[in-house]
């Protein structure tokens, strides 16, 4: 796994995909979190730009969606954005009687990682930091608030 991604440092769209590819895993959405209001949330991993289309790309994010768990991910141990929040707001799940409803934000829960900086303010490697925490969150067992405390254990938390 190491060997797929040693020597990047800032990464594109392209390159994130590539890298997920050779990980074995599928993203759902690689972009803007302005974008996130055009699409409908499903199961699995979206690596969110914090940047926008005027100033274009600034930091890589990682959201990852499990039925009724969202886990939100931060290198710089930063919550999520208001984009984030009112995108897993509209997650939809199946009911008792097995039609789609929506949820609430109460029903879906999202977890972040609460003032665990895994980067430096000064370096470049938030997609790689973004595609690792997927691997280990997809990989592993338990929920996914416990996957990344095991996963950040095994960094200096930089905070």
């Amino acid at each position: 796994m190491v060997n797929s991604i040693s020597g990047y440092g800032i990464t594109s769209t392209s390159q994130l995909y590539d890298l997920a590819d050779k990980l074995g895993l599928k993203l759902n959405y690689v972009g803007f979190a302005e974008n996130l209001h055009t699409m409908i949330p499903k199961n699995g991993i979206y690596i969110i730009n914090l940047g926008n289309n005027q100033i274009f790309g600034t930091h890589w994010t990682v959201l990852i969606i499990n039925g009724n768990n969202a886990f939100y991910s931060d290198s710089y141990g930063a919550p999520p954005e208001d984009e984030i929040f009112d995108f897993v707001k509209k997650k939809k799940t199946r009911s008792q009687n097995g039609t789609s409803q929506e949820r609430s934000a109460v029903h879906i829960k999202l977890d972040y990682n609460k003032d665990i900086q895994l980067q430096a303010i000064d370096e470049n490697y938030c997609g790689i930091w973004a595609l690792l925490t997927s691997y280990y969150l997809i990989k592993k067992k338990g929920t996914l608030a416990e996957r990344f405390n095991q996963f950040a254990s095994n960094f200096t938390d930089l905070s």
